[in-house]
């Protein structure tokens, strides 16, 4: 290759410990497809979102469920915020991947072990396998929502397992407070996410975060720990409103500016010419080593099982 690109600098660090032999990779963030995030949520009367109704504030997590996102983090924060927050945990689920349905399973008792009531709402046309893996009062989703019902229990967590997009528009919509809690995630495209929907976000203090998340402007980076990560939502959720729309004000701009396709399209011409600015002979070079290591390789390999026959 004439030149490795990264998705960021966290990643480039590692890409450098990793092969310290090798040239330095460039930094080349992903993009957000902005116009996916434009389109309006559905309307209440949908099934899907009528389910995710409160009159609590909400606090949303999006993650898939592994034990590597750190979402029993969330969980321990939203047990020392007051109880007229719901914590939302909502992200990929696979019938076919074993640690998701064993996992969610882990964080709805765990939950409950800590006192909090629950919720967790089953994919829409979930089958009776899918049915089988979830918790037992896992909620199935009507054909048609009901006008004249009531709304939904409120409860202090409420998991979300396969989200569709249009619940994934509502959640961003109308949280208050998205909280990411992996550690050394390589990027992660959730906070830009938030802050595109101008929701302020809390985060783990390392990573990818470190460099979408401006900490005290777009959101807070944080230790991991449930004192820090519920201090920080609770700060977030105690600003005035005009403080809290100027944070996510700001996380839009940032998104615009820095992690939007126009970005992207920038980022990479830059590289084209960058890259485009090594002499020829010197990729020519470069080829040509490759070539002789591979087939001294695969003499090397012959020659063995020659002797070995």
């Amino acid at each position: 290759a004439d030149m490795v690109a990264v998705n960021s600098r966290f990643t480039q660090a590692a890409f450098a410990q990793a092969f310290p032999g090798l040239p330095l990779p460039r930094v080349l963030a992903p993009a957000l497809n902005l116009a996916a995030y434009d389109t309006p949520p559905p309307p209440p009367r949908d099934p899907a979102v009528a389910a995710l109704r409160s009159p609590r504030r909400l606090v949303l997590s999006i993650n898939r469920f592994e034990r590597k996102k750190g979402l029993r983090l969330a969980i321990d924060a939203a047990a020392l915020l007051p109880r007229d927050v719901c914590l939302v945990v909502a992200g990929g689920w696979d019938v076919n991947v074993r640690e998701n349905t064993d996992h969610l399973r882990e964080l709805v008792a765990h939950a409950r072990a800590l006192g909090l009531s629950t919720r967790v709402i089953a994919p829409r046309a979930a089958s009776e396998r899918a049915l089988a893996l979830l918790p037992s009062d896992a909620e199935r989703l009507p054909a048609f929502a009901d006008a004249d019902a009531p709304p939904p229990p409120p409860v202090d967590v409420l998991f979300v397992p396969s989200f569709s997009e249009g619940q994934r528009a509502f959640l961003l919509a109308h949280a208050q407070c998205v909280v990411y809690t992996p550690a050394n995630e390589h990027l992660g495209i959730v906070p830009l996410e938030a802050m595109y929907m101008r929701v302020p976000v809390v985060a783990v203090d390392s990573g990818g975060p470190r460099e979408t998340v401006v900490h005290g402007e777009t959101g807070y980076l944080c230790e991991p720990s449930p004192d820090h990560f519920a201090e920080a939502i609770a700060r977030v959720l105690a600003a005035p409103v005009d403080q809290r729309r100027a944070m996510g004000d700001a996380g839009r701009a940032r998104v615009l500016q820095h992690f939007s396709l126009d970005a992207y399209a920038d980022k990479l011409e830059a590289l084209f010419e960058t890259m485009f600015e090594y002499p020829p002979a010197v990729s020519a070079v470069l080829g040509v080593l490759m070539t002789l290591f591979i087939v001294g390789t695969s003499a090397v390999v012959i020659l063995v099982l020659v002797l070995v026959s």
